[in-house]
């Protein structure tokens, strides 16, 4: 009983003194170890998670990677980094998240813990660091090498879409090492993988052109063209296939197809819908859409970078861009008599010419007609004020469909003045004014 009694009194004493202890020298004074990187890491207790230990473990492993040294050791390294507007530090910053996150082989030392922190004490000898790091990148060579060769197959085939592929795809693997020579053996030569890859890269691309079968386009505002815009991607004048393009807007705006990719012929359509904007000279730009060949989650932002420093193939067209032709047929009478001076047509003319529209006299010369029917009616007279109404109805039709695109009826729009016929004038004015403001949604 006794023994049981002694037992419970120095179980209790224990377990109230577990955080009692001692703090270790690692954690009162960082330890020097020449031979190890070594990581601390210390975070604040959270009495409902564990999620301290982890956060712990993180910030001394962030601790080794720091100690890790990051030099870009090629002068063309540097070049292409320039070119691409990666600045060398946020690169290195890139690099240093890349080694903490592929850290392997390190080892816990030990841990100590109050009732407020959580310490942790790795540490990572050097030589395996350094033999693990070095088996990475061979590894990595290798499949960057397989990539490269398989790209060097294609373009010798004439497959410069798939040749494209495989270069992107040689980038990834290397993407941590980047700061190192990378330097390996290809067909019996040295050679330095990135630089040859970026030049392999850069000489292909600059080995492409694209063409379009028309330099100039005549286009019409609020219409599409009938027949697509046709681009031609030629590899030494080879059509090349299975070529993806991307096509935009460089001066202007319009409503397009923005993707489409060349056929055996090497031909590629961008097709046009609506033109929106009133600019005589439009511009349309087509392009290499790299983002086709390897989607974004395959590659990683040091190499994005990279690929976005490249010169790659493009040629602009030009869109001469007029108005479309309206002829308009319009009555309006006020109070049953035709008006001397007409107060809708030419307000929706001064509304049309802001968009680029032209008029014609002639029906079987435009892409539009519009029929205006306007007339005024009496409202009643109050304190010598009169009142007016108009009604008016619009119909606009599509001359190259022979079709109705358009119709509407304003009804009651309302005029006042002291005289009824300048309250029916007041009347139309209004009239004018709104619907001048809304049929431009229309035509457009």
């Amino acid at each position: 009983m006794r023994k049981i009694i002694i037992f419970l009194f120095i179980f209790f004493i224990g377990g109230s003194s577990v955080y009692a202890a001692k703090k270790p020298d690692w954690v009162n004074k960082r330890p020097i170890d020449n031979n190890s990187y070594i990581g601390i890491g210390v975070a604040e207790k959270d009495i409902e998670t564990s999620e301290y230990i982890q956060k712990a473990k993180d910030r001394a492993l962030r601790e080794i990677a720091s100690e890790i040294t990051v030099t870009i050791s090629s002068a063309t390294l540097n070049q292409i980094l320039e070119k691409a507007g990666v600045v060398k530090e946020e690169f290195e910053s890139q690099i240093k998240s890349s080694t903490q996150a592929q850290l392997e082989g390190y080892e816990l030392v030990d841990t100590w813990e109050d009732k407020n922190q959580y310490w942790v004490y790795y540490k990572l000898l050097k030589e395996k660091y350094a033999r693990l790091r070095k088996e990475k990148i061979d590894k990595a060579i290798a499949l960057s090498l397989d990539f490269y060769k398989k790209a060097e197959h294609n373009k010798a085939n004439g497959q410069i879409t798939e040749a494209l592929q495989f270069y992107l795809q040689a980038l990834n693997p290397i993407e941590p090492f980047l700061s190192e020579p990378l330097e390996t053996i290809y067909n019996g030569r040295n050679i330095y993988l990135l630089n040859t890859l970026h030049s392999a890269l850069q000489q292909i691309l600059s080995t492409i052109s694209i063409k379009p079968l028309q330099p100039e386009v005549a286009a019409t505002i609020g219409k599409g063209l009938d027949d697509p815009i046709l681009f031609e991607a030629l590899y030494l004048q080879t059509p090349i296939s299975n070529f993806p393009l991307h096509f935009s807007f460089l001066k202007g705006e319009g409503e397009l197809i923005d993707y489409d990719k060349t056929a055996v012929n090497g031909l590629a359509s961008c097709r046009i819908s609506n033109i929106l904007s009133a600019d005589k000279m439009q511009v349309i730009k087509a392009e290499l859409a790299l983002d086709k060949l390897v989607t974004r989650d395959d590659l990683n932002p040091i190499i994005q970078d990279i690929i976005k420093g490249l010169t790659i193939p493009s040629v602009n067209v030009l869109l001469n861009v007029s108005g479309p032709q309206v002829f308009i047929e319009s009555t309006e009478l006020n109070f049953g008599n035709p008006l001397d001076v007409s107060y809708i047509e030419p307000k929706l003319k001064e509304k049309l010419s802001e968009f680029g529209y032209s008029f014609v006299d002639i029906k079987s010369d435009a892409d539009y007609v519009m029929i205006i029917e306007a007339q005024s009616r009496k409202g009643s007279t109050i304190y010598n004020m009169c009142s007016a109404f108009v009604d008016v109805t619009i119909s606009v039709m599509d001359m190259s469909t022979f079709e109705e695109i358009y119709k509407n009826t304003f009804s009651n729009v309302k005029g006042i003045n002291t005289d009824m016929d300048k309250a029916g004038l007041s009347a139309f004015d209004n009239a004018a004014k709104q619907i001048s403001s809304e049929i431009i949604e229309i035509m457009q």
